[in-house]
C-alpha cells in the first residue's frame, strides 16, 4: 500500500482491463489505498465509454507530487477547545457567587464566546490581542467585543472576597463558569484597570484620525470664500442695494455686513419676486461661466449640507444641518479629558508592575504614546483652523472680537459660553457668528429652504427638487435655474424671450446689459 509521502501516484501495478458487467465497464484506474484520510471531491462518476472523451484519457497520476496532494488535501484533525462548563465534571455543585438570574444569564453567554479562563488571565497581562480573537477574524471589529466580554468575569472587589473566602472554605469544591474566570482574573492585580485601559486604546488613535479628517474637510469648507466668483456675485448684490438706496444716507456704500444676506427678501416686486430672484437670476443667466466657477469652488460648503425634505399631508419642511467648528471643539475637549482620564488610570497600573520589561507596561505605554501624538496632531489642527475662520470673518467684516485678544482665545470663550447655554446665530449680541450658521448663511442665499416649502407641485419637491437638493452631489447651474425658475424671471424683469413691450429693454436694463456684454468680451 502506497502511503502518503510515496512516490508519485501511477507507479504501482498497471490497472485492470475493462470487463463488461450488465453493459457497463469496469473502472479502468486503479483502486488507491492512502494512509491519511483526504478531504472528498463529490462527484458523479461516467463510464469510460467509446465516443466520450474520457475514453482518450488515461492515468495521469504520474504526473501528481503524492506528498503535495496530500498535503494540501488531507483532512485536518479538528480540535476544540474545552471551555468550562456551568455544570462541572467534578463531584459536587460549584461554587456559584452571582446567584441573580438575569445577571447569571448574560455573563454566561458572553463567556463562553473567549477562551479558557488561563488563557485570557494570559492574554490581558501580556496584551495578546490574538489569543482572545477567533481564527479567521477581523482584529478591529472583534477585539473590541472581545474585550467587553471578558469584563463580564471581572470580579469587584466584595466578589473578590466572597470567592476567596469561598475557595479558601472548600478548595477541592469546582468553580461556576462565571466564578472560574472571575477566580484567573482576580489574580491579576488592577485586573479591571489594565483592561479599560486596553479598551481605550484599542480604538483612540483611529477615533482622533477620523476627527481629523473632518477637521480637513472643514479645512476645504473654509477655502471656499477667497473664491474670486464669489466676490462677483457680491458686487451684484452691492451694486443693485446701492442703486435703491440712491440719494440716501445708506446709498454709495462700498460693502454691506453679513446680516443684510437675510434681509434680501424683504424687498419685493409686485410679483412676490425679492432682490434674490433678480441678481441670482442675472448671475446664472448673464454670467454664467462665474456661475459655474462660483459653484465649482463652492462646493465643499454645499456637499457639507445635509438637507432632507419632510413632507406631512399637504406641506413640506427643506430642513438644513452642516458641521461646526465649535463641535468639533467640544469633541476634542471631550477627547483630552478622557486621555487625561485614562493616562491617569494607566500611571496607576504601572505603579502594581515593579519589571521595567513588563509587556504589558511596555505596550501600553507606547500605545499612549501614539495616542497622545495623535491628540496633539488634532489639538494644532483645530487651532489653525480657529485663525483660518477668524481671518475668513474678518474678509467680511463679520468679526467684532477685541483687537487685543488673540482670535483663538475669544472663540474658545464663546464656545464656552454657547455650552452654558448661551445663543447663537449672525446678530449683534455675538462677537462673531457661529460657524455652521456662517455656513447656512451662504446656503440659505443659494437655496432658501422657503423656495422649496412654497412650491405648489408636492410631486416635483419630492421626485424632482428633493434629489437634487438633498443629495450629496455637485449643485449644477442648471438646478439653481429650475429652482429659482430663471427663464421665467428673467422674461418678466428684463424682456428676455417674451412678447409685446416686454421685448423692449428700459434704459436702466439696456444699460446694464450693455456693461455686462462688455465685462463678458
Amino acid at each position: 500500500t502506497k502511503g502518503a509521502k510515496g512516490p508519485p501516484l501511477g507507479k504501482g501495478a498497471p490497472p485492470p482491463k475493462a470487463k463488461a458487467a450488465g453493459g457497463i465497464p469496469e473502472p479502468s484506474k486503479p483502486d488507491l489505498r492512502l494512509d491519511a484520510e483526504m478531504k472528498p471531491l463529490h462527484w458523479k462518476k461516467v463510464a469510460r465509454t467509446a465516443g466520450t472523451v474520457w475514453a482518450s484519457i488515461g492515468d495521469d497520476r504520474e504526473l501528481l507530487p503524492a506528498e503535495a496532494v496530500t498535503r494540501w488535501f488531507r483532512k485536518r484533525a479538528v480540535t476544540t477547545a474545552k471551555r468550562p462548563s456551568l455544570i462541572c465534571q467534578a463531584q459536587g455543585n460549584p461554587i456559584c457567587i452571582i446567584t441573580d438570574a438575569r445577571t447569571k444569564t448574560s455573563r454566561e453567554i458572553s463567556l463562553r464566546c473567549l477562551p479558557p479562563p488561563a488563557e485570557v488571565a494570559r492574554a490581558l497581562i501580556e496584551v495578546d490581542a490574538s489569543a482572545l480573537l477567533p481564527e479567521d477574524s477581523e482584529q478591529g471589529v472583534q477585539l473590541e467585543n472581545q474585550l467587553e466580554r471578558v469584563n463580564a468575569g471581572v470580579p469587584d472587589q466584595k466578589q473578590k472576597q466572597e470567592l476567596e473566602a469561598a475557595r479558601a472554605a472548600e478548595p477541592d469544591r469546582p468553580l461556576g463558569l462565571i466564578e472560574s474566570y472571575m477566580w484567573e482574573l482576580s489574580r491579576i492585580p488592577a485586573c479591571s484597570d489594565r483592561l479599560k485601559c486596553w479598551i481605550y486604546v484599542h480604538n483612540v488613535t483611529e477615533r482622533a484620525d477620523s476627527l481629523c479628517v473632518r477637521l480637513r474637510m472643514f479645512e476645504e469648507m473654509l477655502a471656499c470664500f477667497r473664491s474670486a466668483s464669489l466676490q462677483r456675485l457680491l458686487g451684484l448684490f452691492l451694486a443693485v442695494g446701492n442703486y435703491l438706496n440712491a440719494g440716501t444716507r445708506e446709498g454709495r456704500a462700498d460693502g454691506f455686513d453679513l446680516e443684510t444676506l437675510k434681509k434680501l427678501d424683504s424687498v419685493k416686486d409686485s410679483q412676490g419676486r425679492d432682490i434674490r430672484h433678480f441678481v441670482i437670476g442675472i448671475f446664472l443667466k448673464h454670467f454664467k461661466a462665474d456661475a459655474q466657477t462660483f459653484l465649482k469652488d463652492f462646493s465643499p460648503v454645499l456637499k457639507a449640507v445635509t438637507r432632507k425634505v419632510d413632507q406631512r399631508n399637504d406641506s413640506v419642511e427643506f430642513r438644513k444641518q452642516v458641521p461646526s467648528l465649535e463641535s468639533y471643539t467640544d469633541d476634542i475637549q471631550r477627547f483630552q479629558e478622557e486621555y487625561k482620564s485614562k493616562k491617569e488610570l494607566l500611571s496607576k497600573v504601572l505603579s502594581f508592575i515593579d519589571d521595567d520589561s513588563d509587556l504589558f507596561a511596555v505596550k501600553m505605554s507606547e500605545e499612549f504614546r501614539r495616542a497622545g501624538q495623535s491628540m496633539e496632531n488634532m489639538v494644532s489642527l483645530r487651532e489653525s483652523l480657529v485663525e483660518v475662520y477668524g481671518n475668513i470673518l474678518n474678509w467680511f467684516a463679520a468679526s467684532n472680537a477685541p483687537k487685543n485678544v488673540p482670535f483663538l482665545t475669544a472663540f474658545d470663550a464663546q464656545v464656552k459660553t454657547d455650552s452654558k447655554g448661551g445663543g447663537g446665530g449672525v446678530d449683534s449680541s455675538r462677537c462673531f457668528p457661529r460657524s455652521d450658521d456662517f455656513f447656512l448663511l451662504w446656503d440659505n442665499l443659494l437655496i432658501p429652504p422657503e423656495l422649496i416649502e412654497r412650491k405648489p407641485w408636492l410631486p416635483d419637491v419630492k421626485y424632482k427638487l428633493g434629489p437634487r437638493f438633498c443629495k450629496v452631489r455637485e449643485i449644477t447651474v442648471d438646478d439653481l435655474e429650475d429652482l429659482w425658475e430663471t427663464q421665467k424671471m428673467m422674461v418678466s424683469l428684463l424682456g428676455e424671450g417674451g412678447g409685446g413691450d416686454e421685448k423692449q429693454h428700459t434704459p436702466n436694463s439696456a444699460r446694464f446689459l450693455r456693461r455686462r456684454n462688455s465685462n463678458n468680451a
